[in-house]
């Protein structure tokens, strides 16, 4: 029988017999993996936090760390896990969900990501996360790292404060060369009056981009009274802002990234998956790339090729045995999937098995569009 602590155990004795080490994500970016063959254990704690516990005892047990990516679950004795996977020597990280979990609100989503990982940060260090897939959701948590547009002025991690922009950038009234006292400081470079209205301001010597027409007089200010100095142009010149006056965003800008709240690594975005084979039981199958709606990495189809294809536990420990398993692995196991009583096991399955027909409907539609 498959998908049990027992062949847990099974899977991790074999491992280490061939010589594998164990790394957590962690340190394997901190760069503390040798190059010898290691396997990084990580474990996505979606629900059925007891059932981490005892996979994390199991490895304690037999000296193995692992990362433990918790998905924030407010469960009596739930805290009391958490604590005790992190006295064990194990990684914690935060198994982020927030975007799908707010409806594709960003504001929202990050709001939540921030309090989550504060949470998680009350119980020990936390430097690495994964995004939960989220199959039945129209929104992937990844998206939250390449849509946003906005720097929030109320986010503070690890002693990085992220800071609004300027709404009204320093301009001068140039009808009267005098400071604008809308603004309350004058233009730092007055220079760009043109001090000689017989010589021709070579500013006016072009077209005037923002009208499509040409200024009617060269060598004058420009009779607009919203000219912009160009040193002091409204777009603000620091990535990841919004241009506050139009309320568009700024085509030269960077999204927010995560690394600004003291993440060293996201593995589906920091991991080279050219170096390091991938496996997970998403879908409580080894093999589960064929339902799954994300996660899955385009190195896939290569993998196969190779023939580096397993259905089973039972295939792995094999291949382990034989030899065949690449030098490098990341192993995702969601300890909710694994069960020795027959009932809570056997719920599982048939859970398992209706969403994964319909993540292949899903899959289906996706490419019907």
């Amino acid at each position: 029988m498959d998908y049990t602590f027992i062949k847990y155990h099974l899977l991790l004795q074999t491992l280490h017999s061939q010589g594998f080490f164990f790394y957590t994500v962690r340190e394997y970016f901190e760069d503390k993996a040798s190059d010898t063959p290691f396997i990084m254990l990580r474990h996505d704690v979606e629900s059925k936090y007891e059932n981490a516990l005892r996979f994390a005892r199991m490895q304690h047990e037999m000296g193995i760390k692992g990362t433990y990516y918790i998905r924030i679950r407010n469960k009596p004795g739930n805290e009391d896990i958490i604590k005790e996977i992190v006295a064990l020597g194990h990684e914690i990280g935060y198994h982020y969900d927030d975007l799908s979990a707010c409806n594709g609100n960003f504001e929202m989503a990050y709001d939540r990501f921030t309090k989550n990982l504060s949470y998680l940060r009350s119980f020990a260090e936390v430097k690495t996360m994964t995004m939960e897939g989220a199959p039945l959701s129209r929104y992937d948590n990844r998206k939250m790292w390449n849509n946003f547009t906005t720097s929030p002025s109320s986010y503070t991690q690890s002693n990085k404060t992220y800071q609004t922009p300027n709404p009204k950038p320093v301009t001068r009234n140039t009808e009267h060369g005098t400071p604008n006292p809308e603004h309350g400081t004058p233009n730092p470079k007055p220079e760009t009056r043109n001090p000689k209205p017989e010589t021709q301001n070579p500013e006016h010597q072009t077209r005037n981009t923002e009208h499509g027409t040409p200024n009617p007089k060269p060598g004058t200010p420009n009779p607009e009274p919203d000219t912009r100095n160009p040193e002091h142009e409204t777009r603000n010149p620091k990535p990841g802002t919004r241009n506050t006056e139009h309320g568009t965003p700024n085509t030269k800008q960077k999204t927010l990234n995560y690394h600004n709240f003291g993440i060293l690594a996201e593995p589906y975005f920091d991991l080279d998956f050219n170096k390091i084979f991938y496996l997970t039981d998403t879908g409580r199958r080894w093999d589960g790339w064929k339902t799954s709606v994300r996660d899955k990495v385009k190195q896939q189809e290569e993998w196969i090729k190779q023939g580096l294809v397993f259905h089973s536990t039972s295939d792995i420990i094999q291949a382990a045995n034989e030899g065949r398993l690449p030098d490098k692995i990341m192993m995702t196991f969601h300890p909710q999937r694994w069960n020795d009583r027959p009932l809570p096991w056997l719920k599982e399955l048939l859970w398992q098995s209706t969403k994964n027909v319909g993540k292949r409907i899903l899959i289906q539609i996706k490419k019907d569009k």
